[in-house]
């Protein structure tokens, strides 16, 4: 897994012995990009969550990053005391 970033979008990517998947998300945005590579062939799809959309949730983005080895591994790094696990 690798942390993919272009423009305003950023993103992830997994690659598998049989196919690669790219998730591509934007702020302001509900939702992803989804690109499956599998050989020759490119399939892409758009899902969607519910009305909240993850910018809201203070810290996301660190949290992110954290969890893809980038930056700090303490939530609480980001600025963002709701981060943080309950005590």
């Amino acid at each position: 897994m690798r942390l993919l970033e272009s423009g305003k979008r950023v993103g992830c990517e997994v690659v598998g012995p049989n196919r690669t998947v790219r998730w591509w998300f934007e702020p302001g945005q509900n939702g992803a990009e989804v690109e499956v590579f599998m050989g020759a062939d490119i399939h892409r799809y758009h899902v969607s969550g519910p009305e909240a959309t993850a910018s809201v949730a203070p810290g996301w983005l660190g949290w992110i990053k954290s969890l893809l080895g980038i930056g700090s591994r303490n939530p609480a790094a980001s600025g963002s005391e709701n981060d943080a696990a309950p005590a």
